[in-house]
């Protein structure tokens, strides 16, 4: 549930990443330039961004260490609830996979140069994320521990958006954005989850917690989303930082 956030957002990052590369007049000819005076400035860059989104679930650009992102790799993801939620535990994500973000269908676009605001809404078709995890605390009132494969499929998609605001630097002549806050927001249509070895092993308890979980997955959700905005909306504004503090913005939308 969490991962698929992360790996939402991460993509998100990668596209735009991948919208500022193919403005260079020496990469493929078949990549739209968008002109930031154009009238259809939102509609050009959004046409560039669903183009990037096949060409980097292909191969990505191994010559700018630009992974693909279909799967999408992530090391490691993070998530403590506090004692204040119903559901109250420390989650631990490592060597996730996101399978399906190739799928990814960019419904609309809106950039404010002079603001330095970027919201990109998404519609997404079936997603999985598989990996290990380790878990230990509470849910609604029941205990939940253990570590092992998970695997979470948004089976019938979902919508969302991302969003990054930042303020204008003047480097050399050329102007930046730096990133000040990335927010985001990913409503799924359904979500099914299943945890190995929940329990030390103990099959039963674990069948009955992974249905418990299935039945109640829009409330587990509604509990985690906060601090899961709070965590990785920090940790992908990191990621926006080492995009827009090095690529300057007439490069992402021409003169």
């Amino acid at each position: 549930m969490v991962s698929n956030s992360v790996g939402f957002l991460k993509t998100c990052m990668l596209i735009v990443n991948a919208v500022v590369i193919y403005g260079h007049p020496k990469l493929p000819e078949e990549m739209p330039l968008c002109k930031r005076n154009d009238p259809n400035l939102n509609e050009c860059l959004k046409s560039a961004i669903q183009t990037s989104v096949s060409v980097l679930a292909n191969v990505g650009i191994p010559e700018l260490d630009v992974p693909s992102i279909d799967p999408l790799h992530i090391h490691e993801i993070l998530v403590h609830q506090n004692s204040t939620h119903s559901v109250r535990i420390s989650l631990a994500l490592n060597h996730a996979d996101v399978i399906g973000l190739s799928n990814i269908e960019i419904q609309s676009v809106d950039a404010d140069w002079d603001k330095c605001k970027i919201r990109i809404d998404m519609k997404s078709s079936p997603l999985m994320i598989v990996g290990d995890y380790k878990v230990d605390g509470k849910i609604m009132v029941l205990p939940i521990f253990g570590e092992g494969k998970f695997n979470f499929s948004f089976n019938e998609g979902g919508e969302g958006h991302i969003e990054l605001s930042g303020r204008p630097e003047v480097r050399d002549g050329k102007t930046y954005m730096i990133t000040e806050s990335v927010t985001w927001d990913y409503k799924p249509n359904h979500l099914f989850m299943n945890l190995d070895n929940l329990f030390n092993g103990d099959k039963a308890r674990g069948i009955q917690m992974n249905a418990f979980l299935n039945d109640n997955w829009e409330d587990v959700l509604d509990e985690v989303k906060d601090v899961t905005q709070a965590s990785f909306g920090d940790t992908f504004k990191d990621i926006a930082k080492l995009i827009f503090d090095k690529v300057p913005l007439d490069s992402i939308a021409i003169e």
